[in-house]
């Protein structure tokens, strides 16, 4: 449903939205930088409907507790907006300060950007098919041009939404000279690697994606499955380096899959169904989106209202409730979607839809339940023209 609902935005995603000139419309992503030093931490926003990219500063998503009956609006610092026609997937590589950092497993720089610090914003375009990387990023002060733009025929995007990254070297190698891009194909209702060892200089490439997971032994997106756990219209990806699994939010079939050994998609194509996946009316899982995995525990946003969350996520899968969750008229999840983590603090984000709210929530105090998150901020855009 979500899936069929994000794909009909392809037309109403060219227009100026309605509305009060602040407002947010359909923000499809969203990503986080989590510095040693707070100054240096930033938030990312995409936003579909007014084709742009937001950007605040960390500390504003952790200055507001909540609950509160008139939540604090934090403006972005900076915006970025000339080349995209409807951003939807956000990530940044690494994702947090490398000398915190245990979940990269061996952190090599995009060849084009020669360095992980500053960080790369990685941000995928389901109207324009492409992938925008844009390296040594400085949030305050944005290039409105990316470094490289992956986009052609060759590269297979077809409404491309998740976009996570690999360092665990492909299946057979000991080391890797540079990390491996994943994505999330909507409407193609598949996952695509592409190798970044290929992009050694900025620029537009048409690049073919070294390996993925097809969208099945149907072979057909939207064809009746013969696999319940067949990929449906993804939204959500990450790729857990430090347990070599690749999680897919499988938005259409209402399931999330894990793939231990995800670096054996990293240079060839699968048919395969996922080893292990959460499904079934135990789990609470109905429409998947955002997905993370931080310290062995898997995070899950499904727009049905509910944050689900498993510890040991490898151990079990299947139809098995969540170890906790959050829902009730206190937490009011309406249509939680993006999600994201600050592995510093131990923050999740979520982006709600409804209300454009981002609701934090510190995991070293996460219970689960019927509670109102720890932080409550709603993000505006006055630059929007």
């Amino acid at each position: 449903m979500i899936a069929v609902l994000f794909l009909g935005f392809g037309a109403c995603g060219q227009n100026t939205p309605s509305g009060a000139a602040n407002n947010l419309n359909f923000s499809a992503g969203m990503a986080m930088y989590a510095s040693s030093t707070p100054a240096n931490s930033f938030a990312v926003v995409t936003d579909y409907g007014i084709r742009e990219v937001l950007l605040y500063p960390g500390t504003d998503l952790t200055q507001y507790p909540s609950p509160s009956a008139n939540p604090t609006q934090i403006s972005p610092v900076a915006t970025i907006s000339g080349p995209f026609q409807g951003p939807s997937g956000a990530f940044v590589y690494p994702h947090a300060t490398s000398s915190t950092l245990t979940y990269f497993s061996d952190i090599k720089p995009i060849p084009a950007c020669g360095t992980t610090s500053p960080p790369a914003l990685i941000v995928t375009d389901a109207v324009a098919n492409s992938i925008s990387i844009f390296c040594n990023f400085n949030y305050t002060n944005p290039s409105q041009s990316p470094t490289v733009t992956i986009q052609g025929g060759n590269t297979q995007l077809n409404s491309p939404e998740g976009v996570a990254v690999a360092t665990v070297p492909p299946t057979g190698q000991t080391s890797i000279s540079a990390p491996f891009i994943f994505v999330t194909n909507l409407a193609g209702s598949n996952v695509l690697a592409f190798d970044t060892s290929q992009i050694t200089a900025p620029g537009t490439y048409n690049l073919a994606p070294s390996g993925g997971i097809n969208p099945g032994t149907n072979g057909t997106p939207g064809a009746p499955q013969s696999q319940p756990t067949e990929l449906n219209a993804p939204a959500g990806i990450y790729f857990s380096n430090s347990t070599n699994t690749l999680v897919v939010a499988n938005t259409g079939a209402g399931t999330v899959n894990l793939y231990p050994d995800g670096a054996a998609f990293e240079k060839s194509f699968s048919n395969d169904p996922p080893p292990i996946f959460y499904a079934g009316g135990n789990t609470y899982i109905s429409s998947p989106v955002g997905v993370w995995v931080n310290n062995n525990t898997l995070y899950v946003s499904d727009t049905s209202g509910n944050i689900l969350v498993w510890d040991n996520f490898l151990s079990s899968g299947g139809n098995y409730n969540p170890t906790r969750r959050i829902n009730g008229p206190n937490a009011n999840l309406n249509t939680p979607y993006a999600l994201t983590f600050d592995s510093i603090n131990e923050n999740l984000f979520v982006f709600q839809q409804t209300g454009d709210a981002i609701y934090g929530y510190n995991t070293q105090i996460f219970y689960g339940g019927d509670t109102p998150p720890t932080y409550d901020v709603t993000p505006v855009n006055p630059f929007l023209k």
